[in-house]
């Protein structure tokens, strides 16, 4: 008699690919493995080509098994387990699901204590982004004398793009009452303060995110003979997440950028950071200099804008992010064209909020004061030590940076007397006039002097 199709109602399957599944369908019989007791077993399984596989396993008393998964291709992918345990037998899982595009790949395991002093242990890490689907169904049993057992479950899901969905279900079923049981279970995003912090150390935003994906799925395939092949296996799949590198003044940069925001279906937020700071007399600057500088910060950011804006605004909410200077609002000598550029994009962001006033996109200007990152040249540095001008941590910055994204503040500036000065430029100009006047000297010096 053949086994009928499954649906949504079925535990196990709500959040499969039920039409990939009915091609699939009926499925081959599941593959048999018994490890004897005392004995050792371990494999790995790397599944790259889509279907289902089914294992069932049984460990006898005192055996030893341990199994690793590299679930990444085809439109759907699943990996099925059955395990049960006898008295003393332990079972480890390590899994990696890393899935782009429209992928649903799913782990599902059923892990039966039959017999007391068992133990298992299963972690599985997921990855996603596009419109992919992950999902891990875990179920722990422990039968009713299964005494002494200890189980864990760590599961956690990494979405890169919000488009993304993963599904989490970590469960126990306990019927001995001396046993050790636990599970955790988590799904977040990259930590974007964590890649503004690479990056400011000097790795490229791809590099940065490699590094962070690499870290969130290390540890999955310890013990495996061949953990070194899976884990770089594991890391070419970073492929999946599209990191773009383009320039942005010019067209077709913009057009690669407005591609991948199609490809994933849409943003909420644009977070414009491009640009270039030159410190210098104006006398000093060549005039390509000026306008590369003011393409940068202020052109090819209002043209960005320009090209993604009509996906902001299909979505419920959006957010326009703004990254400006204190500089936009104090002009200070040695820097006249990074001020006029950050003048511009504080007045572009005014402007642009005004204009939105009606919809669901909201505009934040973010300012910070000096920053400690390579934007700054050696003989800047100097001169800001001189002046006793605070450099602030660019992780502080982004923990500040995140913290007006939450709240969606139209304006944010950082740092005192900085703000206090602000304030007092928009009131009583000359004040900040005598003040800097004392400072000219100084800057004169270092920026006549080489970096």
């Amino acid at each position: 008699m053949s086994q009928a199709l499954p649906t949504r109602r079925d535990e196990a399957w709500r959040y499969a690919d039920l039409d990939a599944v009915a091609k699939l369908w009926p499925l081959p019989e599941a593959e048999h493995i018994v490890v004897p007791a005392g004995g050792q077993w371990s494999r790995s399984i790397v599944q790259d080509a889509g279907g289902v596989h089914q294992i069932k396993m049984s460990l006898g008393k005192g055996a030893v098994a341990a199994l690793y998964v590299l679930n990444i291709g085809g439109d759907y992918g699943r990996i099925e387990l059955d395990v049960t345990l006898h008295d003393g037998a332990d079972f480890t899982l390590g899994a990696a699901q890393i899935g782009g595009d429209t992928q649903t790949l799913e782990i599902v395991t059923t892990v039966t204590h039959a017999e007391p002093n068992a133990t298992s242990q299963q972690t599985v890490r997921t990855v996603l982004a596009g419109h992919a689907t992950g999902t891990y169904l875990g179920k722990v049993a422990v039968a009713r004398d299964a005494q002494q057992t200890d189980s864990t479950q760590s599961v956690k899901a990494m979405l890169l793009d919000r488009t993304a969905t993963a599904n989490a279900k970590p469960e126990l079923e306990i019927f001995a009452d001396d046993v050790k049981c636990a599970h955790g279970c988590a799904i977040g995003e990259l930590d974007p303060v964590a890649l503004f912090y690479l990056e400011s150390r000097g790795l490229s935003p791809a590099d940065a995110q490699t590094l962070l994906l690499q870290a969130f799925v290390s540890g999955v395939f310890d013990g495996a003979e061949d953990a070194e092949a899976l884990q770089a296996l594991a890391q070419t799949q970073n492929g999946k997440v599209q990191v773009v590198q383009a320039d942005i003044r010019e067209r077709s940069g913009r057009e690669a950028v407005v591609a991948a925001a199609q490809r994933f279906g849409g943003i909420n937020t644009l977070i414009n950071a491009a640009g270039v700071n030159h410190f210098g007399l104006l006398e000093q600057h060549d005039e390509t200099a000026i306008a590369d500088l003011i393409g940068l910060n202020v052109t090819a950011t209002l043209q960005l804008t320009h090209r993604l804006l009509p996906m902001l605004r299909q979505q419920g909410r959006a957010l326009v992010v703004n990254l400006g200077s204190t500089f936009g609002s104090i002009g200070y000598p040695g820097f006249s064209a990074y001020c006029a550029s950050k003048f511009a994009l504080r007045g572009f962001s005014e402007a642009l909020r005004r204009e939105l006033a009606d919809t669901q996109v909201k505009v934040l200007y973010f300012a910070p004061r000096a920053t400690q990152t390579s934007m700054n040249a050696a003989n800047v540095v100097a001169m800001n030590d001189e002046l006793n001008v605070a450099m602030d941590d660019p992780h502080s910055v982004a923990l500040q940076l995140l913290a007006a994204i939450r709240r969606e503040e139209e304006e944010r500036y950082l740092g005192w007397p900085e703000k206090l000065f602000v304030r007092l430029n928009s009131l009583l100009p000359r004040v900040v006039d005598q003040a800097l006047r004392k400072q000219l000297p100084i800057i004169q010096r270092f920026a006549r002097s080489k970096p």
